[in-house]
């Protein structure tokens, strides 16, 4: 049996899932359980077709992901280890959770054979450990996608781009489970700092950043109506400078961006309550930019 790593979340937290399952064992094989269905929930899809038919590593069995029994296992075994007298129990059969957020429950990292794991896996460790992976499924994808998005977009040769997490990052309750939300000055500040034309702006929705579209001028702002996960994505890869924000997506974007020749930064601190270690997140070539909060 291959080890087993389940695909949840965003497009960014789906690729540092993909590239970690990558890294369990010696010979790379693996399989996935993604988390939800292959249309939508209404809030996420799974985004990784195309990664799965350039990848020779992960292991079909017909339709591609795990049994639906190995599933409704997994999911028990899911339950079973929000019990937290039960965590050891499960995590014995090869159960293993990760999370970055430090004062979250995750398991406790024993070693030992891990069949099934469930988490955001986006240590910069980690994917570098996949690099080569990296460079030979996710990149040409990219670029393919970066082409038709400078096609459509009239894109000049040379753009920046900022992006900007708000959305679901602005809970009615704010709580260390949301990591916070960068303020407007953290962008406009770096616009004006390195006095940037070409400017694109990126978002998930233009309506919660109309002063800072105000302040930095963008030559196009586009949100989630324009486009997608994977042409964000693309549109950051192409960048000459990158500001990024506390997201995985971002996180992707910027070492893309960096792998084509682009210049990069993220936030010097990667959560509002400094639960989360932000060295993880940094890689050689990477700049940070200091953190300024929304409180």
């Amino acid at each position: 049996m291959f080890p087993i790593v389940a695909i949840q979340g965003g497009l960014g937290n789906q690729l540092s899932q993909w590239f970690y399952a990558h890294t369990i064992e010696a010979s790379g094989q693996f399989q996935i359980d993604p988390i939800y269905s292959k249309t939508t929930n209404g809030l996420r899809s799974f985004e990784l077709y195309e990664l799965m038919d350039r990848c020779s590593h992960i292991q079909t069995n017909g339709d591609r992901f795990i049994h639906r029994r190995q599933k409704l296992f997994f999911r028990l075994l899911d339950r079973a280890w929000e019990i937290e007298k039960a965590r050891s129990i499960v995590e014995a059969m090869g159960y293993f959770r990760e999370d970055p957020r430090k004062d979250q429950p995750q398991s406790r990292g024993k070693k030992g054979t891990r069949r099934y794991s469930k988490g955001y896996f986006q240590l910069q460790e980690k994917v570098e450990l996949s690099k080569i992976a990296v460079c030979n499924e996710l990149v040409p994808i990219v670029e393919g996608v970066l082409k038709r998005m400078q096609r459509k977009f009239n894109l000049p040769r040379n753009y920046s781009v900022i992006h900007v997490r708000r959305g679901d990052y602005q809970p009615q309750v704010f709580t260390s489970v949301y990591l916070g939300i960068l303020d407007d000055s953290y962008f406009s500040e770096w616009v004006k700092d390195l006095n940037l034309t070409n400017l694109v702006l990126l978002t998930e929705n233009i309506s919660d950043v109309p002063n800072l579209i105000s302040k930095v001028k963008p030559i196009l702002a586009l949100d989630k109506n324009q486009t997608s996960a994977w042409e964000t994505l693309a549109i950051i890869s192409g960048a000459q400078n990158f500001l990024g924000s506390n997201s995985t997506l971002s996180w992707w974007g910027s070492r893309l961006c960096a792998i084509q020749g682009g210049d990069v930064w993220l936030p010097s601190e990667w959560s509002f309550w400094k639960n989360v270690i932000t060295e993880d997140y940094i890689f050689l070539g990477c700049k940070t930019r200091e953190s300024r909060w929304i409180n």
